[in-house]
């Protein structure tokens, strides 16, 4: 007993620390003592601990620093969970309730904790207690802004825009109380003044969901029409760290209100759940998909009337960049619609056909790369079940897909190679037209800086050749015969310097622009080529080949035969180190495709250069070699891999044996295809 209430006192003693980690470390010991500890709290013995820790507590929460009043707070959200102590929680919320407003926004955010674990013990009495305050804390600086604005004598003229939306907003079916105020307008033209006052909106919002993740369903009396004209302030303000937080406060109120309440709002709420889920910010996106899985699950009797705004948004995020958001949005996905996806995109055509048009124009490459994505998946899946609903959209969609095919970004060229190629499995006579302009297109990115882009360049060509048989045949034969030997034209002197800024089997290419910034959709004024990073060089075109030649392989490799064999003088001298890698890490995906018979034919012609390549002196080079003679041993055999060795030059079955970067006892499993994991992501 004594111990525990000196490590209790010695712990309160270090939450006073100057130092955070000191802090941090006390407060988990002191968490941990307490739940040690929680059969014995009830006992007379504690009830002198309980006083001393209760009473640090208020001192602590009216103090005059605010780590202490930080730690007051943290060390009261502990204390609440584990003792039920009515009379001390109604003493403590009177004190706390004057923290809403504290110039600290650590201490706020601590605050909200603390009233969250309050409103589970007592429920809507803790609500009750601060409703006044903290909708004040939020409504103020929007009131100020309101008073700056009314100085302006411009500020009453209304733009016809501004007319128009508010005629929508009255039409939507949304009660009158609901939106008499001018919600979106002030907060849009927002310039920040005071930082300070938006600082206290987000954590009050904040503080507020948290309270209503306590209070849970009790809170729907409580949903009135100035809460939810607060949100929707919130949710339209430029601020983007406000519309994240109004839009996290947003999907507790759907989780915590009842049907009969959130179907009157819902006309109010879909919108702004629209909006953000076509946010720019990322964070922003993941608290709208959170926020409408809420309420996907909440308005589960009236959620398909809202099906036109919401899945074409829900789909295209689903592709997004953002682990976070994508994962999210697939799960919110599934869990909706569950198999009948594809039924509802269809169903949805006009809706879904130009949300995706419209985001191949968003400033955020993302989001057109993410459009891309959607568009491909319309022709390889879901078309294929009905095409119908679609074919007066196809002239809009491979508009779009042309356009961010000449992006700046090669992030979006990239996804649009491979939409291409995709969205031609599902209509296929309304694409014959421009096949002409988007083989010019693809054969451009085959020699692309990036070799990502290179090789689903290759993966669509193939995918063009597999659906239109002879007619592509001819026309991708005679460009692989005009692109195939052009390494050969490459300045061996240049072979050694920057070249080298794209070594195959990498997907980052040399950029001169940040990396996820936002750029325009179009090609660049006065850049050739679309905005690549720097002029193509000849070995590129060879490298792309190199995978169009396996793509091709899979649909009749006795047809390119010859060009299998011409790898085996590229890869021979002059030596161009990244084009020697992708030659030897695709070598042996192309052997399985052609089998081992018809390989073993050839096997010859590939030796020397590879056992040249391991002997290079290159890392890389060596690595791919190896890793190439390693698959290629077990393939044909080990004793028929050394004897054709042994016969085209003895020594190099000692180099065989002894190199580090060869594994004899690789197994034909240890790596897979990239081809089939690019075909995964765009069947057909």
């Amino acid at each position: 007993m004594e111990s525990i209430h000196g490590n209790i006192l010695a712990l309160l003693r270090d939450l006073n620390d100057t130092q955070h980690l000191k802090r941090e470390r006390a407060l988990l010991q002191l968490q941990s003592l307490f739940e040690q500890h929680r059969s014995h709290f009830c006992e007379d013995e504690f009830k002198v601990i309980w006083e001393e820790v209760e009473g640090d507590i208020l001192q602590k929460v009216g103090s005059s620093a605010w780590e202490h009043r930080f730690a007051g707070l943290q060390i009261a959200k502990i204390v609440i969970r584990s003792v039920d102590r009515k009379e001390y929680r109604i003493e403590l919320l009177k004190a706390a309730s004057n923290l809403i407003t504290d110039p600290e926004h650590r201490v706020r955010l601590a605050l909200g904790g603390v009233l969250e674990a309050l409103a589970e013990r007592d429920g809507v009495s803790v609500y009750e207690r601060i409703e006044a305050q903290l909708l004040a804390s939020m409504g103020k600086p929007f009131e100020d802004r309101r008073a700056d604005r009314s100085q302006d004598p411009f500020a009453d003229s209304k733009t016809e825009e501004q007319e128009q939306e508010e005629e929508q907003f009255r039409q939507s079916g949304v009660p009158e109380d609901l939106h008499h105020h001018s919600m979106s307008a002030d907060a849009r033209v927002y310039s920040v003044e005071d930082l300070q006052g938006w600082s206290l909106l987000e954590s009050s919002i904040k503080i507020l969901q948290d309270v209503i993740t306590g209070v849970g369903q009790d809170f729907t009396p409580y949903i009135k029409p100035f809460l939810v004209n607060l949100l929707t302030q919130t949710i339209h303000h430029n601020n983007r760290f406000l519309r994240e937080a109004g839009l996290s406060a947003l999907g507790v109120l759907c989780k915590n209100c009842s049907p009969e309440i959130l179907e009157r709002l819902s006309p109010a709420i879909v919108p702004l759940l629209c909006g953000g889920l076509s946010d720019n910010w990322s964070s922003v996106r993941y608290a709208a998909t959170a926020a409408t899985h809420e309420w996907m699950l909440s308005a589960i009797f009236f959620r398909e009337l809202f099906f036109p705004q919401l899945l074409p948004r829900m789909s295209v995020n689903r592709y997004y960049v953002a682990e976070g958001v994508r994962l999210y949005a697939l799960g919110t996905w599934t869990t909706i619609v569950g198999t009948k996806g594809l039924g509802w995109l269809a169903e949805l055509a006009k809706e879904t056909c130009e949300f995706y048009v419209s985001q191949c124009d968003s400033e955020n490459h993302a989001v057109r790369e993410a459009a891309c994505h959607c568009i491909g998946e319309l022709g390889a899946k879901v078309a294929l079940g009905n095409s119908e609903p679609f074919k007066e959209y196809v002239p809009q969609l491979m508009q779009a897909l042309q356009k961010c095919f000449k992006d700046e970004s090669w992030p979006v060229r990239d996804a649009a190679c491979t939409a291409c190629g995709a969205f031609i499995t599902g209509f296929t006579a309304e694409c014959r037209p421009v096949l002409d302009q988007w083989y010019e297109l693809w054969f451009a990115h085959l020699s692309d800086n990036v070799p990502a882009v290179r090789e689903h360049s290759a993966i669509a060509l193939g995918n063009v050749v597999r659906i239109y048989k002879e007619e592509a045949w001819e026309v991708v034969l005679r460009e692989l015969r005009r692109m195939i030997g052009m390494a050969r034209e490459h300045p061996f002197e240049a072979t050694d310097s920057h070249n080298l800024s794209t070594v195959a089997g990498s997907t980052q290419p040399f950029r001169s622009d940040p990396v996820g910034s936002a750029r325009q959709s179009g090609p660049l004024e006065g850049v050739v080529d679309y905005g690549f990073t720097r002029p193509k060089e000849p070995w590129e075109a060879s490298d792309g080949c190199v995978y169009l030649v396996r793509e091709l392989c899979t649909l009749q490799s006795e047809r390119i035969v010859n060009f299998v064999v011409q790898l085996a003088d590229l890869a021979g001298p002059p030596h161009i180190f990244p084009l020697q890698v992708t030659i030897w890490r695709e070598l042996p995906k192309i052997a399985r495709i052609m089998g081992k018979q018809h390989f073993k034919r050839i096997l010859d012609v590939f030796i020397e250069p590879l056992f040249l390549s391991l002997s290079s002196g290159q890392r890389h080079v060596m690595d791919a070699s190896g890793y190439c003679i390693s698959l290629l041993n077990q393939f044909v055999g080990p004793s028929i891999f050394a004897g054709r060795v042994e016969n085209v030059n003895p020594h190099f079955l000692q180099v065989m044996r002894t190199s580090d970067f060869v594994d004899l006892n690789v197994t034909l499993t240890d790596s897979k295809d990239t081809a089939q994991r690019a075909r995964a992501a765009h069947p057909g």
